[in-house]
């Protein structure tokens, strides 16, 4: 499915890792608008930058990454923020992303979307 301004969007940091190439792919084929940063700063220009909704910021779970989600939250604090644990490539069967992530997406971002789009939001 060809992403549009109309899916949801989630913004995937540390996209550099195999894990988080994974679930890009898989996310994108469910026909969510992908954001991928590679480090903290492109993070915050995402935010600061992208003129539509950004639903959830998936992360691996950590110091770091929390104290990246607080700052990023300034400026989306609607955003919903989903850590997951950091699995290694070796636990993803077949290539696909745990079921467990895609659904935990799913049940955070599809209400949140819909309720977004009804009401007509644009950038949150």
């Amino acid at each position: 499915m060809k992403p549009h301004s109309s899916h949801p969007t989630v913004l995937l940091t540390n996209a550099t890792s195999k894990m988080n190439v994974l679930l890009a792919g898989e996310l994108r084929q469910a026909g969510y608008l992908v954001l991928e940063s590679h480090d903290d700063a492109e993070a915050l220009e995402l935010v600061r930058l992208h003129s539509r909704t950004i639903h959830v910021m998936l992360t691996a779970d950590g110091e770091n990454n929390r104290a990246l989600a607080a700052r990023l939250h300034r400026y989306r604090p609607l955003m919903r923020l989903i850590f997951i644990g950091s699995p290694t490539i070796e636990s993803v069967r077949d290539s696909v992303p745990p079921d467990s992530v895609m659904q935990t997406v799913r049940e955070i971002v599809e209400p949140y979307w819909q309720k977004c789009a009804s009401a007509g939001a644009g950038a949150a």
